[in-house]
Formats: structure tokens, sequence, C-alpha cells
């Protein structure tokens, strides 16, 4: 037979155990928690340019013998009716660089001096006639919105990882054009991007509001319980919960709300909410071992002690620290026998 202390003990450890394969293939340290192969870039800049510099005007060049001339078309967006368009002129001319000889337009002369370094991808094409649902298919390669797909960016943070946990590691910086560029799809929020915006509050609600002057205020720990019992809910028979320790019939009602409101059950990323969740158990076991030894040895009943204790605790944590007083009164004369108000009379 496992005795408590066993039980929990062995419990700690699986969490704990748990905890450290979750932080070490968080960190790469185990081999079946990697991408195959080594990368070769520790970060990416992207630039999106939403309705920017066409192919024509930078390096791919076109002739221009269809200039002026009237072709058939089709509208954008919700307008799908036929047309006729004049095809544009190219007003560019072309110069051919580096060993690679790729064509560079006379509005990048610079960028020509380093053309072998630079890789011009010419073969991609879009499905979508109108800005804002091609930008949605060049960011996740998906033409509809039928599923939450991760865009190009949280790809490259999920490869790369990043080398401080503390920090973003994908940035978007500036207003962009759908939403879809900063999701992290089906990847999880954590390979989303954090927005930086011009101006004096790069990162909305990082920071609180200027207006608000800084107040200190005292820690106090709520829960649900309490809330019950600030509303006449009586706290009912004591009993002590496995894992969670003593509890009373209105705690262990209001248990699924308090672990429903921690901030660790929303938690997106499974590995991060074990590792959090194992040390957080860890941790309020070491806490207790105290109290635990200290109630072991001075209690003459450790039971009563701790069940008195935690009641009178309760009581004083829902009225806030000032706690009424009892009903029971013992200023109230307690009635003489019958045998000694019979001897008074005589």
């Amino acid at each position: 037979m496992v005795s408590r202390r066993d039980f929990l003990l062995r419990a700690a450890n699986g969490f704990l155990g748990t905890a450290l394969g979750a932080m070490w293939a968080a960190d790469g340290k185990l081999a079946q928690a990697r991408l195959p192969g080594e990368p070769k870039a520790k970060s990416v800049i992207y630039i999106f340019l939403c309705g920017g510099f066409s192919h024509i005007d930078t390096f791919d060049p076109k002739d221009n013998k269809h200039a002026g001339k009237l072709m058939d078309a089709i509208g954008f967006g919700d307008n799908n009716a036929a047309m006729r368009r004049p095809v544009i002129p190219i007003l560019r001319t072309y110069k051919n660089y580096g060993k690679s000889g790729i064509p560079v337009s006379d509005w990048f002369p610079h960028v020509g001096g380093v053309i072998d370094d630079v890789a011009v991808v010419l073969s991609m094409h879009c499905h979508q006639t109108n800005h804002f649902p091609a930008v949605i298919e060049h960011c996740t390669g998906k033409a509809i919105r039928q599923f939450e797909h991760p865009c190009l960016a949280s790809w490259v943070t999920y490869a790369l990882g990043t080398a401080n946990k503390n920090l973003p590691a994908f940035v978007n910086v500036g207003r962009p054009s759908s939403p879809v560029q900063l999701s992290g799809g089906y990847l999880g929020a954590q390979y989303s991007a954090t927005p930086f915006q011009p101006g004096d509050t790069p990162v909305p609600d990082l920071l609180p509001p200027k207006e608000i002057s800084e107040v200190r205020l005292e820690r106090r720990r709520e829960d649900f319980g309490q809330t019950l019992g600030h509303w006449g809910v009586p706290a009912g028979p004591y009993f002590v919960l496995p894992f969670f320790g003593p509890s009373t019939v209105r705690d262990t009602v209001a248990l699924p709300v308090d672990i429903y409101g921690h901030p660790l059950s929303h938690v997106n990323d499974v590995s991060a909410r074990n590792a959090l969740g194992a040390t957080q158990v860890v941790n309020t076991r070491a806490a207790v071992l105290g109290a635990t030894e200290l109630l072991e040895s001075a209690a003459l009943d450790p039971y009563s002690f701790q069940r008195d204790a935690y009641l009178q605790k309760r009581r004083n944590d829902i009225h806030d620290g000032n706690p009424p007083a009892d009903q029971e009164r013992y200023d109230l004369d307690e009635p003489a026998p019958a045998g000694g108000a019979a001897a008074a009379g005589r």
C-alpha cells in the first residue's frame, strides 16, 4: 500500500519529468522535437507592399508591342462584368547585371550591384483579381478562408524558433493590409504576430495609460468560493480533496470556475501549459511541506487543527479580514443546578 506522502512524491516527480521534457523540447535538446536539417538563417525581414511596385517596373521586363491595344478583361471585387481595357506601356529601361545577368530596371541601379546575392522569383501568380483577397492568397497560399491557415511569417517562426522566450519571435511593424498577415492559424497563438505601431505607444496595452497614476493596492487572493460566501452561501461540510487539499462543499462547487478563470487554462501551447502546471504543483507542495511537518509534530489532533484553521481562514478571507462577531454568547449567566437553587432559598 502506498502512503499519501509517497503518492504525492511520485506524482510530483512525474509532473517534474513532464515539465523538463517540455522545456528540453522547446530548447531543441531532444532530437525528435527538431525539424529536419539545420537552419541557415537566424531571422527574416519580410517587407510586404500591398499594391506596390509592378513586376514590369522592377525585375520582369516586357516589350511594348501590345502597348495601347484593347484587350478583353473582367472587373475585380464584386464586379465581374466583361470589359475592354488598353495594355499599359512600360516606361522603364532595363540593364542586365552581375554574373547571373538578371535584368534590373533603372529605378534600382544600386540593387543591380548586388544582384548576384538576390533571389528573384518570377514564377509566382495569383488567382484573385482584387487586392485584399490576393493578400490572403499570398500570405497563406490559400485562395479562400474556409480555415484559418498560418501566414508565411508564422511558418518561419515555427521553423526557426526564438532565442529568447520572453520576447516575441514574430513582430509586425505598421498597419497590416489584412488580419491574415498576423495570424498563426492552426499553429497556435504563440506563432501569431505581436503588432508594433508608430507613435508613443508601439505595443497597445503594454503599459498603463498616462492619465492613470500608480496606486499601491494591497494584494489579495480572491476566488469564486469567497464570492459565494459573500452572497450568503453556507460553507457546508468540511473534507479534504486529493491534490487540492482542505475544502468545503461551497469551495468545491466553485473550483471549476476558478480553474477556468486561471490564466493557465487559456495557454494554447500544450507543452507550455503542462510545464507551467507542473511547476505550480511542485511549488505549491513545497510551500506547505514546512506547515505539514509542524502540524504533525505540534498538534494533538492534526485533522481537527487543520480543519479549524482552514475554516477560520476562509471566514476571514470572505469578510476581508473583518469577520462579524460569533453568534454564540459567553457573557450570559448559566442556569444554576436544581439542588443549588433550593439550598439558596433556605
